[in-house]
């Protein structure tokens, strides 16, 4: 996209290219946007990501999802104990991490890789999302040096927030990295390791709100976080 195919005549009108091979940004949903941590953990090319509902690690996401319900059970059958369940999964993270957030999150910003830039990140993630669980968003964010959070930022029923750099609707965020929750009113999910409702999930609503893509288009645009939603951002009427 930014060598040959920018200057495609196929992207080129009044000769003039739709692409600018300067201007480079990632976004990524569900898998693109669990994987998208390493990306933007590995990406010597992009500086500016944002992360749709996404999560880390996977021991900490396949219990609470809906998508791994069908493989989950039969690993029940096999291990009716569920502290031996939870263990296998902890000792299968230890080779996840080669390839999943958990083993890169630091690289994003803490400590780039060798002739690699700093990054920055927005995690977008919703309540009630039965597939990728909010937790593993939080997970990432915490990971990212010095991640913000609106003070308005919805919570997951009497859930407190920690490990985020608080602050005010009004900052426009510069230079570092944020994380964002919506509410669309789903029930509140679990606080064990169970999925959400999956007929309340909200894992493709996020992408969809206009409020979400105006905030992605700041950010890769201007390179600052601003709260599009105004407050906390809430099911709109």
């Amino acid at each position: 996209m930014k060598g040959s195919f920018s200057k495609d005549p196929i992207v080129t009108f009044n000769g003039v290219s739709s692409i600018n091979p300067e201007l480079r940004s990632y976004t990524g949903n569900s898998e693109g946007g669990i994987f998208g941590t390493v990306y933007m953990a590995v990406s010597q090319d992009v500086e500016r990501g944002v992360l749709g509902v996404p999560g880390g690690s996977y021991g900490l996401l396949l219990p609470r999802s809906h998508d791994f319900m069908a493989e989950y059970t039969a690993l029940k059958l096999r291990y009716p104990d569920p502290v031996d369940r939870i263990n296998l999964v902890q000792i299968m993270q230890c080779l996840w991490d080669k390839a999943e957030p958990s083993g890169y999150i630091r690289a994003i910003s803490n400590e780039p890789l060798r002739n690699t830039p700093s990054h920055q990140v927005i995690l977008q993630y919703g309540l009630g999302d039965a597939q990728v669980t909010w937790l593993g968003a939080h997970s990432i964010s915490r990971g990212v040096s010095g991640s913000v959070m609106f003070e308005s930022n919805v919570p997951c029923g009497n859930e407190t927030f920690f490990g985020f750099d608080m602050v005010s609707d009004e900052e426009v965020v510069e230079g570092k990295s944020g994380i964002v929750g919506f509410d669309f009113d789903a029930p509140i999910p679990p606080f064990v390791n169970l999925p959400a409702d999956k007929d309340f999930d909200t894992h493709e609503k996020v992408r969809r709100d206009e409020r979400s893509q105006e905030m992605m288009r700041i950010f890769f645009e201007e390179g600052t976080i601003v709260n599009t939603c105004e407050g906390p951002c809430n099911q709109e009427e």
